[in-house]
């Protein structure tokens, strides 16, 4: 099967697609899935806005609100069926992956494409059909990788599967577009020019990486220039998932059971994936839907997360403490390497925090003490086991259960 050159040029859902007339180039950014997937892409694309670059967003029903949100250009899918945002990926991973290797997304990128007709195009890495798309067409591209990359490539270095890529629909879709099989799952993951990894190399696994693969670090973290509270007690971030995970609503109560009647405050983003309704929410908690974690994160004392690499990062970066607790996927995996980096961090900083106990005549500071009020917290959320969370926490301080 072959799509052959004469495309449907059939209008898009957001009718015309406008000219730009943007003297750095114009961008394509092509999503599909919301989650962690979504946030990097979108501040990829507000890096090249302002660089003076146009940029356009396709999206999926799943993708459009926060895309529209974030003030770019959003063109819509036509063939492609948006994912089912109801189900956790694991209940129907292989049709999800299907879809991103198929032939239905590659039409409806390679239309945009031919239309647009962009510089250059930021795909996010677990939609190959795109990426296929991109090296038919010849576009530049960058795969955008919103996770730790080292692990994934050791896997199939190893020949241990293509890691969240159906290949066989992925050739199908590739012979449709006059190109050659993929011979494994790394050849098709580093077709692309660049692939951009979004975390800090110190936080990946320690290997031999191509030149391709750039570690970009965490996109879009902001940290506002002057921060003040009137809050007299601390306060906490309770944040898990945007996407529906298995053992989430009851993660979620848990976390609410163990917090409640603490002398502490905490805020709890559930996002799309659980109702407020489902929760028995204590009176030191408030709920929302969404917060900006930039904003809020200077103004709180520690987080608890499931350990979503956006939080994770965001966190580390701002300097909290954290306790990990891990629902599913590569979470654990990610908790794992969180706490290891600490530790292997934190022999300065321990020598840092003895010479300044010693200064104030080993008072507490003001950080140490969120984590003692989260004692007892993590005896009730964690099994016996877990590791309760640090008493001094100067440095940002990891536990995962």
């Amino acid at each position: 099967m072959n799509f052959g050159t004469g495309l449907d040029r059939r209008t898009h859902e957001d009718a015309s697609i406008p000219r730009h007339s943007s003297t750095r180039g114009h961008a394509l950014i092509v999503s599909w899935a919301s989650g962690g997937n979504l946030p990097p892409l979108l501040a990829a694309g507000r890096l090249l806005v302002a660089r003076e670059h146009a940029v356009s967003v396709l999206a999926s029903a799943a993708t459009r609100e926060a895309a529209v949100r974030a003030g770019f250009e959003v063109i819509g899918y036509r063939r492609a069926p948006a994912p089912n945002t109801e189900l956790a990926f694991e209940q129907h991973a292989a049709e999800l992956m299907a879809t991103a290797a198929g032939t239905e997304l590659a039409l409806d990128v390679r239309d945009v494409v031919a239309e647009v007709q962009p510089d250059l195009m930021i795909v996010d890495c677990m939609l190959p059909a795109g990426i296929a798309v991109s090296e038919a067409m010849g576009t530049p591209t960058a795969s955008l990788v919103h996770f730790p990359y080292g692990p994934v490539r050791a896997q199939m270095l190893r020949g241990a599967g293509a890691w969240t890529t159906d290949r066989t629909q992925l050739n199908i879709t590739r012979c449709g577009l006059g190109l050659e099989p993929a011979a494994d799952g790394l050849a098709a993951w580093e077709s692309p020019e660049l692939l951009l990894v979004t975390v800090p190399r110190w936080f990946d696994l320690a290997a031999d990486y191509p030149a391709k693969v750039i570690h970009a670090g965490p996109l879009g973290i902001t940290r506002p220039i002057r921060v003040g509270t009137t809050r007299r007690r601390p306060l906490v971030l309770l944040s898990f998932s945007t996407t529906v995970m298995e053992g989430q609503t009851a993660l979620v109560q848990r976390v609410c059971d163990a917090v409640a009647g603490d002398e502490l405050d905490a805020i709890l983003t559930l996002g799309p994936a659980v109702s407020a309704a489902e929760i028995r929410v204590p009176n030191n908690v408030e709920v929302v839907q969404y917060a900006d974690h930039d904003q809020l994160l200077p103004t709180c004392r520690a987080v608890v997360t499931h350990g979503g690499l956006g939080t994770t990062l965001r966190a580390l970066g701002h300097g909290k403490p954290l306790l990990l607790l891990p629902l599913g996927r590569d979470q654990a995996r990610r908790a794992a390497r969180s706490a290891t980096v600490h530790q292997s961090r934190g022999e300065s900083g321990r020598r840092d925090r003895s010479r300044r106990a010693r200064r104030n005549g080993n008072r507490s500071t003001p950080q140490s003490r969120p984590a003692r009020h989260l004692t007892n917290t993590c005896r009730q959320v964690s099994p016996p086991t877990a590791f309760p969370f640090g008493s001094a926490c100067t440095r940002p301080s990891v536990q995962w259960v």
